[in-house]
């Protein structure tokens, strides 16, 4: 299965919490180390530390993830997040802007923290010319619906649209 539909939110307030964000691309993990998301723009509210040196295999096999301070500018959108996870571990939490015209080319999300964790997207934002590729499969999101994607399989994703495609990913640890 490479999509499955989880549920519905009430996505109205969190946007509008996104709406005047200065954040975006404050810290630019995603599309410094990894040219498939050079399309998109990211508030990166939870990830693995970057504090000190690193090597970029750290991304793919730490588990620990740590809150950054934007994630404290959208109480809604953790809110919502926590509600969802219940008490499940939460992994990262990053908000994804894919603008008009860009797209996230094929690839699978590999190492030991992916194999660890479950991938969901909360879809804020989109347009009827968003597509989701994933295993052979094509998939159009809606708005306010929660979508688990099997990222341990090639995906890419296309926005033909004229407006942003704006999602919430967030990956819980599985149990």
């Amino acid at each position: 299965m490479s999509f499955k539909f989880i549920g519905s939110f009430d996505y109205e307030p969190i946007l509008e919490e996104l709406q005047n964000a200065t954040l975006w691309n404050w810290l630019s993990v995603r599309r410094s180390r990894d040219l498939k998301h050079k399309s998109v723009d990211d508030i990166v509210l939870r990830f693995q530390s970057v504090e000190g040196e690193h090597h970029i295999s750290e991304y793919f096999d730490k588990m620990e993830c740590v809150d950054y301070f934007p994630k404290f500018y959208f109480p809604k959108t953790s809110k919502a997040i926590h509600e969802f996870a219940d008490k499940s571990t939460i992994g990262r939490i990053v908000v994804a802007n894919l603008k008009p015209g860009g797209a996230i080319d094929t690839h699978i999300d590999e190492g030991e923290y992916c194999a660890a964790h479950d991938r969901f997207h909360f879809v804020l934002s989109t347009n009827s010319d968003v597509w989701f590729k994933c295993d052979g499969r094509v998939k159009h999101f809606e708005v306010g619906k929660i979508w688990w994607l099997d990222n341990k399989s090639l995906h890419s994703v296309e926005n033909n649209g004229s407006t942003d495609r704006i999602h919430i990913v967030v990956d819980i640890k599985k149990e």
